[in-house]
């Protein structure tokens, strides 16, 4: 078997551990985002019911547009654990999952209990990940093959066909904007994935 210190990629990793490994790990990548959440909800309860789309979409580009600056200048000036890039794709993990919910309710209460937000986050993660897996059976896990540039490329893509179908007030027949972001959420969850081997390999 492998020594650990010798994998040379995420792919041979997962090759030589056990089968669940990867999804192990893509779940607790979520599982770290949600537990975020949920200190906020609780903290703040569903204050963030009040954005509309277009708030949650910018908020996404934010976040996604500053990792690609950071990547392509290879210098990040404002530090700290909380405004790493690690940080930010948390963040897009989250606002992705709202965006969701926003999407998918029609209760115009923007007042929901922590518990309340908690269960509609829990939901629509449990239908991310699903479908996640269905993917990866489908392609192979192709992901783990793409380089961290391209996957925060993918999602900027990603949320440009977002934003065009916002400002002209459609929803998506191909692909709904709903499903953009369930892409979105996974697209950044891979990417938390690549860094963790990174980190824990090289």
């Amino acid at each position: 078997m492998t020594e650990p210190n010798s994998f040379s990629s995420i792919r041979q990793y997962a090759e030589h551990s056990k089968a669940s490994a990867i999804e192990d790990l893509l779940r607790d990548i979520s599982s770290q985002a949600q537990e975020l959440f949920e200190r906020k909800a609780n903290e703040y309860s569903s204050s963030w019911r009040i954005l509309r789309q277009e708030a949650i979409t910018d908020q996404v580009w934010i976040k996604a547009y500053r990792i690609r600056s950071i990547q392509e200048s290879n210098e990040q000036k404002v530090r700290g654990e909380d405004n790493s890039i690690e940080s930010e794709f948390i963040g897009i993990l989250n606002y992705s999952i709202m965006a969701c919910i926003q999407l998918s309710t029609k209760d115009t209460d923007i007042d929901w209990p922590a518990d309340i937000c908690i269960a509609e986050y829990a939901y629509h993660r449990s239908n991310i990940e699903d479908l996640r897996e269905m993917k990866n059976s489908d392609y192979g896990a192709s992901w783990m093959d793409m380089r961290l540039e391209s996957i925060t490329d993918m999602i900027l893509s990603k949320l440009l066909r977002v934003k065009e179908m916002q400002a002209k007030g459609t929803h998506g027949e191909s692909e709904p904007v709903i499903n953009s972001f369930k892409d979105i959420f996974n697209y950044a969850v891979f990417a938390l994935a690549h860094m963790w081997f990174d980190k824990t390999y090289k």
